[in-house]
């Protein structure tokens, strides 16, 4: 399922229920889409987990025979027993809990992402994104606190950055038997952002579904290589030796640089942790003034093959009613037969050209 039928989703909740905008988590808000590979605020999400872990057993009950014994070559006994659970459980809650490999299932993971959508077999756009939320009560952009912020990630990458297969083999058991596909764990995923500020304010939220690459304007390795060449700057270290020291700390993965040290003679265990803040004219809700109060805004990258034609099929091959009525440099949709929503281009000075649908709440 694609990050469109997730925006129009969202938009349905909060057109039915507007306070809810401030009132409401962005899990609550997130969740009412459903259809996930991955939850991590399970606790509070427990009956969305139940009624993904029905629709899961009544997939697994229909798969074809062939899907089973591809699965018997190629999966790992462990992840085949958890398989088998979700299929043969006698309730939601051992479902539940054999696709989260725990009994105590209904327990928040606190590693990233907060969501993983799940996949089919329509190439929607955003099939299978990677999703993480960011709030706060001010006009700010929370920090970055486990990962980068990138526009694709793999879950071979989260699995190497939060040091767990967990978010891995709970999104390949959801999406079984497509998970069964070559390069399931190596193809790149977008990774979205639900963004809210002034949370608290009826008058002043606004909140976004971010692509990654407004703000990612540089590839990973190059930003990491760049702090570090300002660390060894700062240092003093000699420029002929400093870069012998790019050369090899550039190499080092975030997983790496994060991880706990055990240090002989030490009673704690070091741990060096990488955070990014959001630089301010990258923060479109402050920045940007086409964004107004009372927003709900979904921002991607605009590549040169998108018009209008492509936003409409995007839509609906995502199984989402949209109208799109050009209006002069921008165009008004409308989804689902009664929410207005404009578009326009709002322009990232390090990464070019963002298209942005915005909603106004009532």
């Amino acid at each position: 399922m694609g990050i469109l039928r997730l925006y129009a989703t969202l938009l349905a909740r909060l057109a039915q229920s507007p306070d809810e905008a401030v009132e409401r988590s962005l899990d609550e808000l997130a969740g009412s889409y459903g259809d996930f590979a991955y939850i991590g605020s399970r606790k509070l999400l427990q009956s969305i987990v139940l009624h993904q872990a029905g629709k899961l057993q009544q997939r697994l009950q229909q798969v074809t025979q062939n899907y089973w014994q591809q699965a018997l070559e190629r999966v790992q006994p462990q992840l085949l027993q958890r398989l088998q659970r979700c299929k043969d459980g006698h309730s939601a809650e051992e479902v539940a809990a054999a696709w989260f490999g725990r009994r105590d299932w209904a327990k928040n993971s606190g590693v990233f992402p907060d969501f993983v959508s799940a996949l089919d077999d329509v190439p929607t756009f955003g099939n299978g994104a990677i999703l993480e939320l960011k709030d706060s009560d001010g006009s700010s952009i929370a920090s970055f606190n486990s990962t980068i912020p990138t526009r694709f990630k793999t879950l071979a990458e989260v699995k190497e950055v939060t040091g767990s297969r967990m978010v891995l083999e709970d999104s390949w058991l959801r999406d079984f038997p497509y998970s069964l596909s070559e390069g399931y764990e190596g193809c790149p995923r977008h990774c979205f952002y639900l963004v809210r500020t002034h949370c608290r304010s009826y008058k002043q939220v606004r909140i976004s579904l971010v692509e990654g690459s407004f703000f990612e304007t540089l590839p990973k390795g190059e930003l990491l290589r760049r702090v570090w060449e300002q660390i060894l700057s700062e240092s003093g270290v000699p420029e002929e030796q400093k870069q012998q020291l790019l050369t090899l700390l550039a190499k080092l993965e975030q997983a790496t640089i994060a991880r706990s040290r055990h240090i002989s003679g030490a009673s704690v265990k070091p741990r060096f942790r990488i955070m990014a803040e959001v630089e301010s004219d990258a923060n479109l809700h402050a920045s940007c003034p086409e964004i107004g109060e009372r927003t709900v805004k979904l921002v991607i990258k605009r590549e040169r093959y998108y018009d209008w034609a492509w936003l409409q099929n995007a839509f609906l091959a995502d199984r989402v009613s949209v109208v799109v009525k050009p209006e002069g440099e921008g165009a008004r949709l409308v989804i689902n037969g009664d929410l207005s929503v404009c578009c326009f281009s709002i322009w990232h000075r390090r990464n070019g050209e963002h298209w942005c649908l915005q909603w106004q709440l009532p």
